[in-house]
Protein backbone atom coordinates (compact mmCIF):
# COMPACT_ATOMS: atom_id res chain seq x y z
CA UNK A 1 0.00 0.00 0.00
CA UNK A 2 2.92 2.64 0.88
CA UNK A 3 4.94 1.76 -2.38
CA UNK A 4 1.93 2.45 -4.66
CA UNK A 5 2.34 5.99 -3.38
CA UNK A 6 5.86 6.62 -4.30
CA UNK A 7 6.18 9.67 -6.97
CA UNK A 8 2.68 11.40 -5.71
CA UNK A 9 3.16 14.65 -4.90
CA UNK A 10 2.68 15.36 -0.99
CA UNK A 11 2.30 11.85 -0.27
CA UNK A 12 3.61 12.03 3.17
CA UNK A 13 1.35 14.62 4.15
CA UNK A 14 -1.36 11.49 5.12
CA UNK A 15 1.64 10.17 8.04
CA UNK A 16 2.15 13.57 9.49
CA UNK A 17 -0.45 13.06 11.93
CA UNK A 18 1.12 12.32 15.26
CA UNK A 19 -1.01 9.40 15.92
CA UNK A 20 0.19 7.65 12.56
CA UNK A 21 4.04 8.18 13.03
CA UNK A 22 4.33 4.55 12.88
CA UNK A 23 3.23 3.62 9.47
CA UNK A 24 5.71 7.53 8.49
CA UNK A 25 8.67 5.54 9.89
CA UNK A 26 7.45 2.28 7.22
CA UNK A 27 6.62 4.23 4.28
CA UNK A 28 10.01 6.47 4.77
CA UNK A 29 11.92 2.99 5.40
CA UNK A 30 10.50 1.71 2.50
CA UNK A 31 10.54 4.94 0.23
CA UNK A 32 15.16 4.70 1.23
CA UNK A 33 15.13 1.09 0.25
CA UNK A 34 13.43 1.70 -2.90
CA UNK A 35 16.53 4.29 -3.49
CA UNK A 36 13.86 7.20 -3.85
CA UNK A 37 14.30 9.15 -1.03
CA UNK A 38 15.95 12.53 -0.59
CA UNK A 39 17.00 14.57 2.02
CA UNK A 40 13.54 15.88 3.13
CA UNK A 41 12.80 11.96 3.43
CA UNK A 42 15.83 11.38 5.74
CA UNK A 43 15.46 14.39 8.14
CA UNK A 44 11.87 13.51 8.36
CA UNK A 45 12.20 9.81 9.24
CA UNK A 46 15.68 10.48 11.71
CA UNK A 47 13.03 13.06 13.57
CA UNK A 48 10.22 10.37 13.44
CA UNK A 49 12.79 7.90 15.19
CA UNK A 50 14.01 10.30 17.57
CA UNK A 51 9.78 11.10 18.78
CA UNK A 52 9.59 7.38 19.04
CA UNK A 53 12.61 6.83 20.70
CA UNK A 54 13.83 4.64 18.62
CA UNK A 55 17.70 5.29 19.39
CA UNK A 56 18.54 1.98 18.25
CA UNK A 57 16.92 2.08 15.01
CA UNK A 58 18.24 5.61 14.60
CA UNK A 59 21.93 4.90 14.93
CA UNK A 60 21.23 1.58 12.61
CA UNK A 61 19.69 3.95 10.15
CA UNK A 62 22.29 6.19 10.19
CA UNK A 63 25.45 3.49 10.14
CA UNK A 64 23.55 2.20 6.55
CA UNK A 65 23.58 5.83 5.73
CA UNK A 66 27.33 6.70 6.06
CA UNK A 67 28.45 3.22 4.46
CA UNK A 68 26.50 3.32 1.28
CA UNK A 69 28.38 5.67 -1.26
CA UNK A 70 25.13 8.16 -2.33
CA UNK A 71 26.45 11.19 -2.66
CA UNK A 72 24.70 13.90 0.25
CA UNK A 73 25.04 16.69 2.89
CA UNK A 74 25.41 14.60 6.50
CA UNK A 75 25.27 17.92 8.20
CA UNK A 76 21.39 17.77 8.89
CA UNK A 77 21.93 14.52 10.01
CA UNK A 78 24.48 15.77 12.79
CA UNK A 79 22.32 18.45 13.77
CA UNK A 80 19.31 16.16 14.81
CA UNK A 81 21.63 13.57 16.50
CA UNK A 82 22.67 16.72 18.29
CA UNK A 83 19.20 18.02 19.16
CA UNK A 84 18.23 14.84 20.50
CA UNK A 85 20.86 15.08 22.79
CA UNK A 86 22.50 11.60 21.41
CA UNK A 87 25.94 13.52 21.79
CA UNK A 88 28.43 10.54 21.71
CA UNK A 89 26.76 9.39 18.61
CA UNK A 90 26.81 12.73 17.12
CA UNK A 91 30.58 13.09 17.60
CA UNK A 92 31.54 9.52 16.07
CA UNK A 93 29.25 10.38 12.87
CA UNK A 94 31.10 13.97 12.50
CA UNK A 95 34.49 11.75 13.02
CA UNK A 96 33.94 9.04 10.47
CA UNK A 97 32.94 11.89 7.84
CA UNK A 98 35.81 14.26 8.63
CA UNK A 99 33.90 17.09 10.48
CA UNK A 100 36.82 17.70 12.95
CA UNK A 101 35.79 21.42 13.98
CA UNK A 102 32.03 19.78 14.60
CA UNK A 103 33.21 16.83 16.44
CA UNK A 104 35.29 19.01 18.81
CA UNK A 105 32.47 21.66 19.29
CA UNK A 106 30.47 18.32 20.42
CA UNK A 107 32.68 16.97 22.68
CA UNK A 108 34.20 19.76 24.51
CA UNK A 109 31.65 21.87 24.49
CA UNK A 110 28.41 19.58 25.09
CA UNK A 111 30.09 16.24 26.38
CA UNK A 112 32.91 17.90 28.01
CA UNK A 113 35.13 15.41 27.50
CA UNK A 114 38.28 16.87 27.16
CA UNK A 115 40.87 14.17 27.02
CA UNK A 116 38.97 13.09 24.09
CA UNK A 117 39.62 15.88 22.50
CA UNK A 118 43.17 15.85 23.27
CA UNK A 119 43.39 12.27 21.46
CA UNK A 120 41.53 13.50 18.55
CA UNK A 121 43.29 16.63 17.70
CA UNK A 122 46.36 14.77 18.07
CA UNK A 123 45.29 12.63 15.40
CA UNK A 124 45.14 15.48 12.74
CA UNK A 125 47.76 16.99 10.59
CA UNK A 126 50.26 19.25 12.43
CA UNK A 127 49.11 22.36 10.79
CA UNK A 128 45.15 21.68 11.85
CA UNK A 129 45.80 20.29 14.95
CA UNK A 130 47.30 23.94 15.64
CA UNK A 131 44.54 25.22 14.62
CA UNK A 132 41.99 23.44 17.16
CA UNK A 133 44.83 23.99 19.46
CA UNK A 134 44.41 27.81 19.15
CA UNK A 135 40.77 28.03 19.36
CA UNK A 136 40.75 25.18 22.57
CA UNK A 137 43.99 25.29 23.93
CA UNK A 138 43.21 27.42 26.78
CA UNK A 139 40.15 25.20 28.24
CA UNK A 140 41.90 22.01 27.62
CA UNK A 141 45.24 23.18 29.19
CA UNK A 142 42.30 23.86 32.34
CA UNK A 143 40.99 20.14 32.16
CA UNK A 144 43.70 18.49 31.73
CA UNK A 145 47.09 20.00 31.89
CA UNK A 146 49.61 17.00 31.26
CA UNK A 147 47.91 15.60 28.33
CA UNK A 148 47.85 19.07 26.35
CA UNK A 149 51.33 20.10 27.08
CA UNK A 150 52.41 16.66 25.60
CA UNK A 151 50.18 17.51 22.55
CA UNK A 152 51.78 21.17 22.64
CA UNK A 153 55.25 20.10 22.45
CA UNK A 154 54.59 17.25 20.03
CA UNK A 155 53.21 19.98 18.23
CA UNK A 156 56.26 21.78 18.16
CA UNK A 157 58.26 18.73 17.30
CA UNK A 158 55.95 18.06 14.42
CA UNK A 159 55.78 21.81 13.06
CA UNK A 160 59.95 22.40 13.23
CA UNK A 161 59.74 19.51 10.35
CA UNK A 162 56.91 20.93 8.54
CA UNK A 163 58.46 25.14 8.86
CA UNK A 164 55.01 26.01 10.98
CA UNK A 165 54.65 28.87 13.10
CA UNK A 166 53.86 28.08 16.39
CA UNK A 167 54.03 31.35 17.84
CA UNK A 168 50.56 30.81 16.89
CA UNK A 169 49.95 28.90 19.88
CA UNK A 170 51.81 31.37 22.82
CA UNK A 171 47.93 33.61 23.81
CA UNK A 172 46.49 30.04 24.88
CA UNK A 173 48.93 30.39 28.07
CA UNK A 174 47.62 34.06 29.32
CA UNK A 175 47.11 33.74 33.06
CA UNK A 176 49.33 30.36 32.71
CA UNK A 177 52.39 31.79 33.43
CA UNK A 178 54.51 28.51 34.27
CA UNK A 179 53.05 26.73 31.18
CA UNK A 180 53.60 29.60 28.97
CA UNK A 181 57.55 29.48 29.90
CA UNK A 182 57.60 25.92 29.74
CA UNK A 183 56.49 25.41 26.07
CA UNK A 184 58.47 28.14 24.76
CA UNK A 185 61.37 27.15 26.14
CA UNK A 186 60.81 24.01 24.35
CA UNK A 187 59.75 25.94 21.23
CA UNK A 188 63.08 27.86 21.87
CA UNK A 189 65.24 24.74 21.32
CA UNK A 190 63.24 23.38 18.63
CA UNK A 191 63.04 26.71 16.14
CA UNK A 192 65.51 28.79 14.07
CA UNK A 193 65.97 32.17 12.64
CA UNK A 194 63.42 35.03 12.99
CA UNK A 195 60.31 32.26 14.77
CA UNK A 196 63.49 31.25 17.44
CA UNK A 197 64.58 34.66 18.00
CA UNK A 198 60.60 35.87 18.53
CA UNK A 199 60.18 33.03 21.00
CA UNK A 200 63.59 33.96 23.17
CA UNK A 201 62.05 37.43 23.46
CA UNK A 202 58.71 35.96 24.73
CA UNK A 203 60.75 34.13 27.52
CA UNK A 204 62.45 37.04 28.14
CA UNK A 205 59.07 38.96 28.47
CA UNK A 206 57.98 35.87 30.81
CA UNK A 207 60.98 35.44 33.38
CA UNK A 208 61.79 39.58 33.12
CA UNK A 209 58.23 39.91 34.86
CA UNK A 210 58.55 37.10 37.06
CA UNK A 211 61.67 38.65 38.72
CA UNK A 212 59.55 41.91 39.31
CA UNK A 213 57.07 40.11 41.56
CA UNK A 214 59.70 37.81 43.16
CA UNK A 215 63.21 39.05 44.63
CA UNK A 216 64.33 35.76 45.14
CA UNK A 217 64.31 35.06 42.30
CA UNK A 218 65.68 38.22 40.46
CA UNK A 219 68.96 36.83 42.34
CA UNK A 220 69.29 33.89 39.62
CA UNK A 221 69.41 36.61 36.88
CA UNK A 222 72.25 34.92 35.62
CA UNK A 223 71.40 31.42 35.55
CA UNK A 224 67.75 32.83 33.76
CA UNK A 225 67.97 35.72 31.87
CA UNK A 226 71.85 36.57 30.84
CA UNK A 227 71.79 33.44 28.80
CA UNK A 228 68.90 34.78 26.47
CA UNK A 229 70.74 38.37 26.13
CA UNK A 230 72.15 38.35 22.73
CA UNK A 231 73.37 40.96 20.36
CA UNK A 232 70.82 41.22 18.33
CA UNK A 233 68.33 41.61 21.57
CA UNK A 234 70.14 43.47 23.78
CA UNK A 235 68.43 46.69 23.19
CA UNK A 236 64.99 44.66 23.25
CA UNK A 237 66.12 42.98 26.85
CA UNK A 238 66.99 46.78 28.07
CA UNK A 239 64.14 48.06 27.21
CA UNK A 240 62.13 45.43 29.19
CA UNK A 241 64.37 44.78 32.27
CA UNK A 242 64.06 49.38 32.50
CA UNK A 243 60.40 48.29 32.03
CA UNK A 244 60.20 45.78 35.42
CA UNK A 245 62.96 47.90 37.10
CA UNK A 246 65.74 44.52 36.80
CA UNK A 247 68.85 46.39 37.79
CA UNK A 248 70.89 43.33 37.39
CA UNK A 249 69.97 42.97 33.42
CA UNK A 250 70.07 46.77 33.14
CA UNK A 251 73.49 46.99 34.58
CA UNK A 252 74.36 43.77 32.26
CA UNK A 253 73.30 44.79 29.33
CA UNK A 254 74.83 48.62 29.44
CA UNK A 255 78.26 47.00 30.95
CA UNK A 256 78.57 44.54 27.43
CA UNK A 257 77.63 46.97 25.05
CA UNK A 258 80.02 49.31 27.05
CA UNK A 259 77.37 51.75 27.55
CA UNK A 260 79.20 53.68 30.70
CA UNK A 261 77.58 56.86 30.57
CA UNK A 262 74.26 55.34 30.45
CA UNK A 263 75.38 53.16 33.58
CA UNK A 264 76.19 56.50 35.16
CA UNK A 265 73.12 58.06 34.64
CA UNK A 266 70.86 54.92 35.63
CA UNK A 267 72.78 54.72 38.85
CA UNK A 268 72.84 58.46 39.62
CA UNK A 269 68.97 58.28 38.59
CA UNK A 270 69.05 55.29 41.69
CA UNK A 271 71.16 57.54 44.18
CA UNK A 272 73.26 54.80 44.13
CA UNK A 273 76.90 56.43 45.31
CA UNK A 274 78.18 52.97 45.92
CA UNK A 275 77.88 52.20 42.52
CA UNK A 276 78.99 55.12 40.74
CA UNK A 277 82.18 55.15 42.65
CA UNK A 278 82.73 51.17 41.91
CA UNK A 279 81.50 52.08 37.85
CA UNK A 280 84.69 55.65 38.33
CA UNK A 281 86.99 53.31 39.26
CA UNK A 282 86.41 50.83 36.54
CA UNK A 283 87.11 53.16 33.77
CA UNK A 284 88.78 55.35 35.69
CA UNK A 285 88.59 58.87 33.54
CA UNK A 286 88.60 62.69 34.78
CA UNK A 287 85.54 63.41 33.40
CA UNK A 288 83.25 60.30 34.37
CA UNK A 289 84.67 61.14 37.96
CA UNK A 290 83.55 65.14 37.64
CA UNK A 291 80.22 63.68 36.73
CA UNK A 292 80.02 62.00 39.96
CA UNK A 293 81.62 64.51 41.87
CA UNK A 294 78.86 66.98 39.85
CA UNK A 295 76.35 64.52 41.25
CA UNK A 296 76.75 64.68 44.91
CA UNK A 297 77.05 68.73 43.97
CA UNK A 298 74.13 68.87 42.95
CA UNK A 299 72.21 66.31 45.00
CA UNK A 300 69.18 67.66 47.57
CA UNK A 301 70.18 65.63 50.44
CA UNK A 302 72.86 62.93 50.67
CA UNK A 303 72.06 60.38 52.55
CA UNK A 304 75.16 59.48 53.99
CA UNK A 305 77.88 60.86 53.66
CA UNK A 306 80.63 57.90 54.39
CA UNK A 307 79.98 56.87 51.02
CA UNK A 308 80.55 60.80 49.78
CA UNK A 309 84.02 59.82 52.14
CA UNK A 310 84.52 56.34 50.17
CA UNK A 311 84.41 58.15 46.49
CA UNK A 312 86.63 61.26 47.54
CA UNK A 313 89.04 58.41 49.20
CA UNK A 314 88.37 56.18 45.77
CA UNK A 315 89.57 59.93 43.86
CA UNK A 316 92.30 60.30 46.09
CA UNK A 317 93.88 56.82 45.16
CA UNK A 318 93.64 57.06 41.59
CA UNK A 319 94.71 60.86 40.89
CA UNK A 320 92.61 61.82 38.39
CA UNK A 321 91.20 64.61 39.16
CA UNK A 322 93.22 67.30 41.13
CA UNK A 323 91.99 68.05 44.37
CA UNK A 324 91.31 71.91 43.01
CA UNK A 325 89.04 70.65 40.49
CA UNK A 326 87.01 68.11 43.04
CA UNK A 327 87.05 71.10 45.83
CA UNK A 328 85.69 73.83 43.10
CA UNK A 329 82.85 71.22 42.31
CA UNK A 330 81.95 70.15 45.45
CA UNK A 331 81.77 73.78 46.68
CA UNK A 332 78.68 74.01 44.43
CA UNK A 333 76.97 71.95 47.08
CA UNK A 334 74.07 73.44 49.41
CA UNK A 335 73.77 70.29 51.42
CA UNK A 336 77.47 69.20 51.74
CA UNK A 337 78.72 69.57 55.14
CA UNK A 338 82.09 70.18 55.87
CA UNK A 339 82.46 66.87 57.74
CA UNK A 340 82.24 65.20 54.28
CA UNK A 341 85.34 66.64 52.65
CA UNK A 342 87.35 67.35 56.13
CA UNK A 343 89.49 64.23 55.74
CA UNK A 344 89.83 64.52 51.84
CA UNK A 345 90.92 68.14 52.39
CA UNK A 346 93.61 67.62 55.18
CA UNK A 347 94.98 64.61 53.57
CA UNK A 348 95.23 66.66 50.70
CA UNK A 349 96.94 69.06 52.53
CA UNK A 350 99.62 67.09 54.63
CA UNK A 351 100.09 65.15 51.56
CA UNK A 352 101.10 68.76 50.09
CA UNK A 353 102.98 69.67 53.32
CA UNK A 354 105.29 66.76 52.71
CA UNK A 355 105.53 67.26 49.35
CA UNK A 356 106.94 70.48 50.12
CA UNK A 357 108.83 69.19 53.23
CA UNK A 358 110.77 66.83 50.62
CA UNK A 359 110.81 69.62 47.84
CA UNK A 360 112.86 71.86 50.90
CA UNK A 361 114.92 68.95 51.64
CA UNK A 362 115.12 68.12 47.76
CA UNK A 363 116.47 71.76 47.40
CA UNK A 364 118.80 71.74 50.80
CA UNK A 365 120.82 68.76 49.38
CA UNK A 366 121.25 70.33 45.83
CA UNK A 367 122.75 73.50 47.55
CA UNK A 368 124.67 71.23 49.90
CA UNK A 369 126.25 69.73 46.71
CA UNK A 370 126.64 72.74 45.05
CA UNK A 371 129.11 74.65 47.59
CA UNK A 372 130.83 70.94 47.29
CA UNK A 373 131.09 71.41 44.03
CA UNK A 374 132.07 74.81 44.07
CA UNK A 375 134.76 73.92 46.44
CA UNK A 376 136.07 71.53 44.37
CA UNK A 377 136.45 73.82 41.36
CA UNK A 378 138.49 76.03 43.63
CA UNK A 379 140.57 73.74 44.42
CA UNK A 380 141.64 72.96 41.38
CA UNK A 381 142.23 76.38 40.13
CA UNK A 382 145.05 76.73 42.65
CA UNK A 383 146.92 73.43 42.19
Amino acid sequence: MFGRTFGFENSTLQYLDGAKIAQLCVYLECLHDAGRENSHHTSILLNAYARQGQKKKMIEFIERLTASRKQFDMRPIFNILCECKFLPEASLLATKLGMHDEALATIIDHMHRYSMAVKLIAKRPTEEAIRHLEKYGRILLEKCRDETMSLLLDCIARSSEDKLDIKRLVDIFIGDSDSGEAFIEYAVQKSTGQVKEELVNMLLEIRLRACSNDKQLAKRADELIMPLISKSNEQHALNLAQTFDCQPVIEFVLKSSHRNKELLTYYMKNNNLKAITALCQEINKPQTWIDALSFVAKSEQVEDEALVLILLDALEKCQAVHPLVVLDVLSKSNTLTISAVKSYVINWLTKQENKMDEDRKRVQENEKRMKELDSQIESLKFK
